[in-house]
């Protein structure tokens, strides 16, 4: 089942990508899996 990304983890994914960090870095932070973020972008 899905679960929906919390504002806290949405900054934090943008914030990776301003500072040019892959996906898979970005979901280790996060918690998630490098899917998850890039079905997000």
């Amino acid at each position: 089942m899905y679960k929906q990304l919390t504002l806290e983890q949405r900054y934090q994914i943008s914030y990776g990508l301003q500072h040019k960090h892959s996906y898979r870095q970005i979901a280790k932070v996060v918690g998630c899996s490098a899917t998850t973020i890039f079905n997000e972008v």
